[in-house]
């Protein structure tokens, strides 16, 4: 059952939403916390991420589905961002492009 989806993404909710859109189809945890690093220069424990798939999940936001599992191994959880998702993380960034863009336009 979907919990109430919040007013606003966190900055690491949104962090993650992109990184699976950029790791699609292979956004394992291990995958998006990797990515993190090299976006952020800086280290990220992967509880954090865990938590915020979580609550991603029970909004609707994300969808986790087994790989394939690897030779003597066992497969990973993937994740994907859903339609409802992508439009929220859409709409979460609009407000600092606008700001952005009203910083960068010159004064009247």
């Amino acid at each position: 059952m979907s919990k109430a989806a919040p007013g606003r993404l966190t900055a690491l909710e949104q962090h993650v939403m992109l990184a699976m859109l950029q790791l699609a189809p292979q956004a394992s945890v291990a995958a998006i916390v990797m990515y993190l690093i090299r976006k952020r220069q800086r280290a990220q424990e992967p509880s954090p991420v865990y938590v915020a798939l979580r609550r991603l999940d029970d909004w609707g936001y994300a969808r986790a589905s087994r790989g394939l599992p690897k030779p003597g191994g066992r497969a990973k959880t993937l994740y994907s961002l859903t339609d409802a998702g992508l439009a929220a993380l859409q709409q979460s960034l609009q407000p600092g492009a606008r700001l952005r863009r009203k910083a960068m336009s010159p004064l009247r």
